[in-house]
């Protein structure tokens, strides 16, 4: 009996991109391609897996909606840990890079289209498991303590993210390609994770992993707004950001813009046709106009203020805390006085 073939839409803004997708994808007997577009409104509802980007595809509440409710693989050049920290909470299958080879493209497709066994352990892709033990990092996630079971818990205070170290360990060889089933067999993993077994190794790991994706939607570890609805976590009240965009300039404004969207200097300054250092200049000034230049600016803390003022932020209260802690503070913009023409 012959396979059904699953049904691929992709929407990427791209051009060379979605044609470079089609050419991988229906080359493959095991996939019927619909034809590409470049946003997530066209997409046909009729389909098993969609390849999507996460960036200039639709607007938040589209993005966030398209993970929640279809087995989607993203695929970006956006490479922010919080971006694809923030698919990953969202619900994304996979998330790959546009410059994966083609083998791993078509595996994950595959891979999405089927149902995943529960309780089976969930192999993240190096890119995934690097963005969330960057996340864990910028969390706050550097002092160690020790729980009652005498196991080691490494602390996220900033957020509040408690973490093991077995669930950090496993992420760090996930990032170098290591295939966790083979992980879970490590003794050196069970100690980590204190338990005596792969058995029970394999059962910490799997809970860990989705209280991991619980604690990241509750405290706001994402892009999208009102992410947290998937989990069931208490919505968070719609932020309306245009008090605090007032204070820009527009180039400030869509400079931080583009930031909250997880775009690296070079990537915005791409989007914007201006130079990186240019965006560098416009980003420190927006800075300074939230009272907050004379901070370490930290490609997290600028990250943090991006998605807070452009209202990207799925937690503005826990945000706005942290940034009164910066010293945060808006400061209107005065007119110069126009001198009178003689």
């Amino acid at each position: 009996m012959t396979e059904r073939q699953l049904h691929v839409s992709i929407a990427h803004s791209d051009r060379m991109v979605r044609t470079g997708l089609y050419s991988i994808l229906a080359g493959d007997s095991r996939f019927l391609v619909l034809d590409p577009v470049p946003a997530l409104a066209s997409l046909s509802r009729a389909f098993d897996v969609c390849v999507s980007d996460i960036h200039r595809v639709g607007t938040p509440e589209e993005i966030r909606d398209r993970l929640r409710t279809s087995s989607t693989v993203v695929l970006t050049a956006v490479d922010h840990f919080e971006a694809l920290t923030a698919a990953w909470v969202g619900g994304a299958r996979d998330i790959l890079r546009t410059d994966d080879d083609p083998a791993t493209i078509r595996q994950a497709v595959l891979e999405a289209g089927a149902a995943r066994p529960e309780g089976q352990p969930v192999q993240l892709s190096s890119h995934v498991a690097a963005a969330l033990r960057l996340t864990i990092e910028h969390a706050g996630a550097s002092a160690l303590k020790v729980d009652s079971q005498g196991s080691q818990q490494s602390s996220g205070v900033d957020a509040g993210l408690t973490v093991s170290v077995g669930l950090i360990e496993a992420l760090s060889r996930m990032e170098m390609n290591g295939r966790i089933d083979a992980i879970l067999q490590d003794p050196r993993i069970h100690k980590a994770f204190a338990v005596p077994d792969p058995h029970m190794a394999r059962a910490r790991y799997v809970g860990e992993l989705e209280q991991f994706r619980l604690d990241c939607a509750g405290y706001g570890l994402g892009l999208m707004p009102d992410m947290t609805l998937r989990w069931g976590v208490e919505k968070v009240e719609m932020f309306d950001p245009k008090p605090h965009l007032s204070v820009l300039t527009p180039m400030q404004r869509a400079v931080m813009e583009h930031l909250a969207d997880g775009l690296t200097n070079e990537q915005a300054a791409r989007e914007l046709r201006i130079q990186p250092r240019t965006v560098q200049t416009h980003t420190s000034q927006a800075m300074q106009r939230y009272s907050m230049s004379g901070h370490r600016q930290s490609a997290h803390l600028k990250m943090l203020v991006a998605q807070f003022v452009t209202g990207r932020h799925t937690n503005p209260d826990l945000a706005h805390r942290l940034l009164l802690g910066y010293g945060f503070n808006p400061v209107e913009i005065v007119p110069s006085p126009r001198r009178k023409r003689r």
